[in-house]
């Protein structure tokens, strides 16, 4: 489980999506998949928003509507969270991460190494 959360959370691509308040769970997979640890998309759970309201995107590997604009406005909040449930074993864990904001990519934007 450690891998998966890890993998979400390392994701240059899953933290731009947060970034720009795209709720992109093809990304969220797509990392999952990159993590080398077997899983089976078709039994996925995912849910997205902040701390107090989280938003189903995909049931059981398949994409749900869900309010474009609601999503957005939960995106904008400090802290977002990402529920993955996998329903594939007993096991849960829980991992953190940073966001890519405007700042750090200028900060890391004006020097070169060469």
């Amino acid at each position: 489980m450690r891998t998966l959360i890890r993998a979400i959370s390392d994701s240059t691509l899953v933290k731009t999506a947060m970034f720009e308040r795209d709720p992109n769970w093809g990304r969220i997979l797509a990392a999952c998949g990159n993590a080398g640890v077997p899983f089976n998309y078709k039994k996925v759970n995912l849910f997205i928003g902040d701390q107090n309201h989280l938003v189903q995107v995909l049931e059981k590997g398949n994409p749900l509507v869900f309010d474009k604009a609601y999503m957005k406005k939960l995106l904008r909040e400090s802290q977002i969270q990402i529920l993955l449930e996998l329903n594939s074993g007993e096991e849960e864990g829980i991992g953190w991460g940073s966001d890519l904001t405007t700042d750090y990519v200028m900060f890391n934007s004006v020097y070169t190494t060469w």
